[in-house]
């Protein structure tokens, strides 16, 4: 009988230069699937999450402004993050750029990024996260479980 693969190895897939970018961000997604219910500290992220390099290929924001719809909420008790994974500089486009996002939104004000999030240890909890595919689909975990948006 076949086990999935766990966060570790997942992660250890999305730093692997090797892959595709396409490969890489699914395995992240999957590590995120598979591993990150809503209310995770920063230290169970972490731990979950020992292979980085794909972050520090990412771009990790702080949305303090909506200028738009996320699929996360924003409120001014908590923090919202984007992390643009293995982001690239893209034609058109003011910025690197990622076809595939991680919204997040994290409890309090002390940690405004993932990054920040992961060395915050127990003090700061995942609240919520939206997965955003290229194809455009949205699966957003929170509270109230997981949705699909389209």
């Amino acid at each position: 009988m076949s086990h999935p693969p766990t966060a570790p190895a997942l992660t250890l897939r999305a730093s692997d230069k090797t892959l595709s970018r396409a490969q890489r961000c699914d395995a992240l997604f999957q590590a995120f699937e598979g591993s990150f219910a809503p209310g995770v500290t920063g230290a169970y992220a972490k731990d979950h999450l020992p292979y980085r390099g794909w972050l520090d290929e990412s771009v990790d924001e702080p949305i303090e402004v909506l200028g738009g719809k996320l699929p996360v909420e924003l409120n001014p008790q908590d923090s919202t993050f984007i992390l643009r994974c293995l982001a690239a500089p893209t034609p058109n486009v003011n910025g690197p750029w990622s076809d595939w996002n991680i919204y997040g939104r994290l409890s309090g004000r002390t940690a405004r990024t993932f990054r920040a999030f992961l060395d915050a240890g127990d003090a700061v909890q995942l609240v919520e996260y939206a997965l955003v595919f290229p194809d455009g689909r949205i699966e957003r975990y929170g509270p109230q479980g997981r949705t699909t948006l389209r």
